[in-house]
């Protein structure tokens, strides 16, 4: 069962097209996963189309926050709106809701339990499955510069990405 990282377009990058044309053209029924998230800047509908064609059963995507601050300060790596832009292309491919997966950070310091319910239920009337992922800044990082090193939630045992709420 292979995986694919997705981080910052790769799979744009190394030119995913070709693999997944020969895929569906050598009928093997094969399973793939992105476990780290499809970077929606660089999905389009032939992309997503082959990706169901050829055997994609789950999309995840890295959405994070609804709150527009939280990405402008982040780089804007994805705008709000992008979400449902990207949810339409998804569902025009052939994905149903069910096979579609967001992550929602907690435990950013600063966060407050509000943002993240506004997370939550603004992917829950996309019609999409939220997972929660647990904030860790990367030491000695520009993010982790500005917003501290320690998330606000530091006992993250009740926080479970293994199934989505």
């Amino acid at each position: 069962m292979p995986n694919f990282n997705n981080e910052y377009g790769s799979i744009k990058r190394w030119g995913i097209v070709p693999f997944l044309e020969g895929v569906i053209s050598s009928g093997l029924a094969l399973n793939f996963y992105i476990p780290n998230g499809v970077h929606l800047r660089f999905l389009d509908y032939k992309t997503a189309r082959l990706m169901k064609l050829a055997g994609f059963r789950e999309i995840r995507m890295g959405f994070e926050s609804s709150d527009f601050a939280f990405h402008r300060e982040s780089g804007n790596k994805l705008e709000v709106p992008m979400l449902a832009s990207g949810i339409k292309i998804l569902k025009s491919a052939g994905f149903r809701s069910e096979e579609i997966d967001v992550y929602i950070l907690v435990g950013l310091p600063g966060q407050y339990r509000e943002e993240v319910e506004e997370s939550i239920a603004f992917a829950a009337a996309l019609g999409l499955r939220v997972r929660l992922a647990s904030y860790s800044p990367v030491p000695g990082s520009a993010v982790a510069a500005i917003k501290g090193t320690a998330p606000v939630y530091a006992d993250h045992s009740c926080i479970s990405t293994d199934f989505p709420i």
